[in-house]
């Protein structure tokens, strides 16, 4: 089964659109954020979704293949935070060092299948799956080699779940590609009939990422068009969306900020940063996140020094307040004042602006 997206709205100067996502349990309406599930009760039953991920490393995978009394763990420890209302995207994060063999890859793909809502998402894999390694120095630099093991992967997933699939299938596109291997991605799901996506950000700035994002959008307006739809009948969600790194007391909130740049709904973030130096055991220090909670107001992340509050409930009441803002930017969509709107908020301010406007310009709505 597909979804089905109708175009409601959009914006003249700002790349922002309300669409209703139709599932056959439920609906979706953008511009949204996806929560964790237990953030209940935020908004009306069917007007907003969540997200679950799980971390699958090689024992996860062995466990799965091997043992059924851990897969069955597996399956309750997933499904006991299935929520209503739905829709709900659960996410595979491989954290392999490689892609797994044909027998275990369909076993991830069949246990990814039985745990899904009406969207299956497909996995993300680590950074390092595209990249081959100098010998000589050590460095690493992206791969197009290892672009037709990663299409084989996950060719062999999506296969799996078509043998009896009445589920949408959502195409991962990482963002920190380059184009030279994010294009064949992207065709690839489109000669899989995939025509909705999830852009993986891990967790980087999505303003850090611009031609990226704009080299993904256009590829995506290419094969729609061709298939006979457009960007306003594609639903594109964004995921593990990160902020800036510089020191500051306020960060700009570049995941609420994607909303404005075709991307209909973002979500949570369950990848990890990396490590920073190793500490004085010589082991590897693990830079702890920094306390945060969005403004509203100014479009930040202000930046809590010493605070005791602890993550989990600082995490959530950016959440709400995320939704909250997008149950506003709904109502406004198609009455061309999003612009000046955003143009008031601080962290939308400057460089960042000219890249949502630049956004709009390259990458046009389709009537």
């Amino acid at each position: 089964m597909q979804v089905r997206v109708k175009l409601l709205a959009e914006e003249e100067d700002i790349g922002i659109t309300r669409k209703s996502i139709s599932l056959s349990d439920s609906v979706i309406e953008t511009p949204t954020k996806l929560v964790r599930p237990e953030i209940t009760g935020a908004q009306p039953s069917g007007t907003v979704g969540y997200e679950h991920a799980k971390n699958i490393s090689d024992a996860t995978l062995l466990g799965l293949h091997t043992d059924s009394e851990f897969k069955a763990k597996f399956l309750r420890d997933i499904k006991h935070v299935k929520v209503d209302p739905k829709p709900q995207l659960i996410h595979f994060n491989l954290v392999t060092p490689s892609l797994p063999p044909v027998d275990y890859t369909k076993t991830l793909a069949h246990t990814l299948y039985s745990v899904s809502g009406s969207f299956v998402c497909l996995p993300s894999v680590r950074s390092s799956i595209f990249k081959s390694e100098n010998p000589v120095n050590r460095t690493s630099k992206f791969n197009p080699k290892s672009m037709e093991n990663y299409l084989t992967f996950q060719k062999t997933v999506i296969d799996a779940i078509k043998l009896r699939n009445n589920k949408t299938i959502l195409g991962i596109i990482p963002l920190n590609l380059p184009p030279l291997l994010l294009n064949p991605i992207i065709d690839f799901y489109y000669n899989q009939e995939i025509f909705h996506f999830v852009i993986d950000g891990n967790t980087s700035s999505i303003m850090n990422n611009e031609t990226n994002l704009r080299s993904i959008l256009d590829r995506i307006k290419q094969n729609s068009t061709q298939a006979g739809g457009s960007l306003s009948t594609t639903y594109i969600h964004a995921t593990n969306l990160g902020l800036e790194q510089f020191k500051a007391n306020d960060l700009p909130a570049d995941d609420l900020l994607s909303l404005f740049m075709y991307i209909d709904s973002f979500g949570i973030t369950f990848k990890t940063r990396g490590r920073s130096n190793k500490n004085n055991s010589g082991g590897p220090k693990i830079i702890a996140p920094r306390k945060k909670l969005f403004s509203r107001e100014q479009y930040v992340y202000r930046i809590l020094h010493n605070d005791p509050t602890e993550y989990t409930v600082l995490r959530k009441k950016n959440d709400l307040a995320q939704l909250e803002e997008t149950k506003f930017l709904k109502d406004i969509v198609g009455e061309g004042e999003v612009g000046k709107y955003l143009q008031t908020k601080d962290g939308a301010a400057g460089p960042r602006y000219k890249k949502i406007l630049n956004i709009k310009s390259i990458i046009k709505s389709e009537k």
